[in-house]
């Protein structure tokens, strides 16, 4: 399984038990390989310090600057998941948790006149090196910065990250979370199943009414992506409910 955990993921009041259910589904032998955002923690920061995001076509621009403070909030969420993933009754094996430069990065360069700076997009994923960590009974955790073949450090969309790992892997489930229990409908009930093009209707709605960037949005454009190019399930899942992950899966 791959699983995203937006940045919002991080904030809610349930994420110590979402990560006890990432924990046991590991203890089932199911193979993990976590990839996670941190937008809300970035713009937090960088209000602190009195820098105005920018973006263009819905992707920040990130100069040198930014870039030191994307390293601050996705390092700390890096060690945060170390620390919950970690988390053990004394006499409990330790999960292994493995990170590296299995994702490499090449710059957005020029698009339109914009120079995208240090933004980057996937370059190549070490397919190999996740498969061998897998394998070792590891934890693959992944993070939204990635190194370059010149060694710039380059700031990606972790949605792009999951999809391109999620297809290479061949994974049988891509698995998010959103504020709500999925998709609803106009009466506010669960949709329980989409097609992908009926996925990206729902996406076209959301970018429509500026809501791009949310986990929802975010986590709808990777289904799509990997659900096209063979991967038979991607579920959304509430971050607030207590056990969505497990009754998900298992119910």
């Amino acid at each position: 399984f791959v699983i995203m955990l937006d940045g919002e993921v991080f904030n809610s009041p349930n994420f110590i038990n979402i990560i006890n259910d990432i924990s046991l589904l590991h203890s089932l032998n199911i193979k993990l390989v976590i990839v996670f955002g941190a937008r809300p923690q970035i713009n937090q920061l960088l209000s602190q310090n009195h820098i105005t995001p920018e973006y263009f076509n819905n992707i920040r621009v990130t100069n040198s600057e930014t870039l030191d403070v994307v390293k601050q909030a996705v390092g700390k969420l890096h060690y945060d998941l170390f620390a919950r993933l970690s988390l053990r009754s004394p006499n409990a094996p330790v999960i292994n948790i493995v990170s590296g430069n299995m994702i490499l990065a090449q710059p957005i360069g020029v698009v339109d006149g914009i120079d995208y700076a240090l933004s980057g997009k996937v370059r190549r994923v070490n397919i190999e090196s996740i498969r061998q960590q897998l394998e070792q009974n590891a934890v693959v955790l992944l993070g939204p910065i990635a190194p370059s073949v010149t060694g710039e450090m380059f700031n990606l969309p972790f949605e792009e990250i999951a999809t391109q790992v999620a297809i290479k892997l061949k994974a049988d489930k891509l698995i998010g979370f959103c504020e709500e229990q999925g998709v609803l409908d106009q009466n506010g009930e669960v949709l329980s199943d989409l097609a992908p093009q009926d996925a990206k209707r729902y996406l076209n709605q959301l970018n429509e009414n500026g809501k791009y960037h949310t986990a929802k949005a975010r986590f709808l454009q990777a289904a799509i992506d990997v659900c096209r190019a063979g991967i038979k399930r991607s579920h959304l899942i509430s971050y607030q409910e207590d056990g969505s992950l497990l009754q998900e899966l298992f119910s």
